[in-house]
């Protein structure tokens, strides 16, 4: 499976285009493919979300928790 980086509401690839296998160490099996990123992506993602916190931060926390919680298992769906 091949994964990107997620910036801005975005699936991306590294701003070099590079990528890199990512293992399970224990059997050293390929687990995905994954971005070999950058300081400029992690520059991206970093500004990306200062600019969504003034508008996250006026979510009411239990809604955030909500949200949260839907991703987590939107994540665990999807590593099955």
């Amino acid at each position: 499976m091949e994964y990107k980086n997620y910036i801005n509401g975005k699936w991306e690839d590294s701003d070099r285009g590079r990528t890199m296998e990512s293992l399970d160490p224990a059997t050293g099996e390929v687990v995905g493919v994954v971005p070999r990123s950058t300081p400029g992506d992690a520059e991206r993602a970093v500004e990306a979300a200062a600019a969504a916190f003034p508008i996250w931060r006026k979510v009411p926390a239990p809604k955030r928790g909500e949200i949260l919680f839907r991703v987590g298992q939107m994540l665990a769906d999807r590593a099955l």
